[in-house]
């Protein structure tokens, strides 16, 4: 469970930084970050009321 907060938290960061600063970034990949983002919430909270 810590890996995937460690990479949620790692990611989500990432994510709002790219936003926050007007990344240029391809909507792709943004994309894909945003999925795996909510993959791993997903898995948090599967772990958590499992």
């Amino acid at each position: 469970m810590r890996y995937f907060t460690t990479e949620y938290d790692w990611l989500d960061a990432h994510i709002r930084n790219l936003e926050e600063l007007s990344t240029p970034v391809s909507d792709f990949h943004i994309e894909e970050m945003k999925k795996r983002r909510l993959l791993l919430k997903d898995r948090l909270y599967a772990t958590l009321h499992g």
